[in-house]
């Protein structure tokens, strides 16, 4: 294969990813927007245990969401100039706390540190990780 048949194939992959990313998402926006339409449309009937249902359901969507963004990325990695800057390690780890962890569970940080990473990278590997220390945890209460 010469360089330009390899450059028409990976032009041809480039649009392959985003057609996938796109038609991956659209039903995922449907979902929220469906929750979003019960939650405004029988508010006063919903109980906390269908409410919390809806927000994990949401949130599982979002982090679905995340995970396709996270592959478009890692599709064009390579080809698209990284910046590196500093991440907010306490913010992330809060909105991670939102999707991921129980409200029953502790949740404490203990080092502020910034690490200089692209904010979709450090995102993929602190939701991979806080999910499995969740599943080994989960029945304990306590975040590892």
């Amino acid at each position: 294969m010469n360089f330009t048949e390899l450059k028409k194939k990976n032009n041809e992959l480039d649009q392959f990813a985003y057609v996938v990313s796109h038609d991956l998402k659209a039903p995922l926006r449907g979902i929220d927007n469906i929750i979003s339409w019960v939650e405004e449309d029988h508010a006063s009937e919903l109980t906390e245990s269908v409410k919390h249902n809806l927000d994990l359901i949401k949130g599982r969507t979002k982090r679905l969401e995340n995970m396709i963004n996270g592959l478009l990325a890692y599709a064009r990695i390579g080809k698209v100039k990284r910046n590196t800057e500093p991440v907010n390690i306490r913010n992330l780890l809060l909105e991670l706390k939102e999707l991921l962890v129980p409200s029953h569970f502790k949740f404490r940080i203990i080092d502020r540190a910034g690490i200089f990473e692209p904010d979709f990278q450090c995102r993929q590997v602190q939701s991979e990780g806080g999910r499995n220390d969740y599943h080994r945890s989960k029945n304990t209460g306590r975040l590892l």
